[in-house]
C-alpha cells in the first residue's frame, strides 16, 4: 500500500519529468479506459447482445405503429377532402369501366 506522501512525491517527480515510470492522468480518463478494458464473459456479451436487439426491436415496433398511424390519419384526411377535377374523371372513369366488366 502506498501511503499520501508517496503519491505526492511521485507525482511531483512525474510532472517535473524527473520519474519517467509514472504518469498522472485524469479521472475521468481513467474511467474511460477502465470501461473500454473491462474483461466480460461470454454470458455478459450474450445478455448485451440480446438487450440490443430486444432494444432494437422495440424501437422498430414503434416506429412501425407510429407509421401505421401516420397511414390512418392520412387516408381519413384524404377521405374528407373533396377530390379535385382530374380525380373525380379518373374515379367516374373507373367506375364506368368497372360496371361495364
Amino acid at each position: 500500500m502506498i501511503s499520501i506522501a508517496e503519491l505526492r512525491n511521485i507525482r511531483s517527480q512525474a510532472i517535473k519529468g524527473e520519474k519517467s515510470d509514472a504518469i498522472v492522468i485524469r479521472a475521468n480518463d481513467l474511467d474511460d479506459i477502465k470501461q473500454r478494458f473491462t474483461i466480460k464473459s461470454k454470458e455478459d456479451i450474450q445478455r448485451e447482445k440480446i438487450e440490443k436487439a430486444s432494444l432494437r426491436e422495440n424501437l422498430m415496433f414503434a416506429a412501425t405503429q407510429r407509421k401505421k398511424k401516420m397511414m390512418e390519419m392520412d387516408a381519413e384526411r384524404a377521405s374528407k377532402v373533396p377530390l379535385s377535377d382530374i380525380s373525380l374523371e379518373n374515379k367516374l372513369r373507373a367506375d364506368g369501366l368497372l360496371s361495364r366488366a
